[in-house]
């Protein structure tokens, strides 16, 4: 470990950390790989995971009913270990069985969904419902693959860096949420690694859920024990 500091075992995870693993996504191919992936384009064995995920998330515990909605936090340790297609597989998956779903694009710095979803924001996004600009409910948008079930509510890629990367401490982050647990029955947020940039770990706070995503070969124990620790003290 001292030579290699990867993640190379799930054994290490359950070891390390003792969290469940909730689904266990395939490597996509070659050309698949290098940046976030639709569900369409995505192997069937990929599809099959994430629809695995979805039960085990969706599973009736008893503290549900208790809010409108269901807000799950989806990070990991560094860039490039599959946090976007999470959360974007996750969401379409619900949206597909009739759930109302929003996802929130929390990565301010690198804003990616509106390229992957072909769509961009009508003029206003994450930025402008956080200054109170707009409501939430004006700022979404759909796609045509998902319909009305999937509402995103997108980082504006005018807005990056600088005074942007407070916006989601203090109230305006819980207002955002318990806006959008009045809007959708389970809101998915990408966020981005949260050790790295700690613009949204009040967002981590505030969900009912964290999900959290390892890539094995990739992902450097040292991180995620960083992640690990941040978690800990702060959501």
């Amino acid at each position: 470990q001292t030579l290699d500091p990867r993640l190379r075992r799930e054994a290490q995870l359950r070891r390390e950390f003792r969290l469940p693993i909730l689904a266990r996504v395939p490597r996509a191919s070659r050309a698949e790989s290098g940046r976030p992936l639709m569900p369409a384009k995505a192997s069937p064995v990929i599809g099959e995971a994430y629809r695995t995920l979805r039960a085990t998330l969706t599973r009736p515990r008893p503290e549900d009913g208790r809010s409108p909605g269901r807000v799950i936090l989806v990070t990991g340790s560094s860039p490039s270990e599959g946090k976007t297609t999470s959360a974007i597989s996750l969401a379409s998956s619900l949206a597909l069985v009739g759930k109302r779903v929003l996802l929130i694009e929390a990565d301010l710095r690198r804003p990616v969904m509106g390229k992957i979803f072909d769509v961009q924001p009508e003029g206003s996004g994450v930025v402008s419902v956080l200054i109170d600009r707009v409501d939430l409910a004006d700022s979404l948008v759909q796609t045509e693959q998902y319909g009305p079930n999937l509402q995103l509510l997108l980082a504006e890629p005018s807005y990056q860096g600088g005074w942007i990367t407070e916006l989601f401490s203090g109230n305006r982050a819980n207002r955002l949420l318990d806006e959008a647990r009045e809007l959708a029955d389970y809101v998915i947020i990408d966020s981005p690694p949260l050790n790295e940039v700690v613009d949204a770990l009040p967002l981590a706070g505030a969900a009912d859920d964290l999900l959290l995503v390892a890539r094995l070969r990739r992902s450097r124990m040292d991180k995620l024990h960083e992640l690990g620790e941040l978690l800990a003290e702060n959501a």
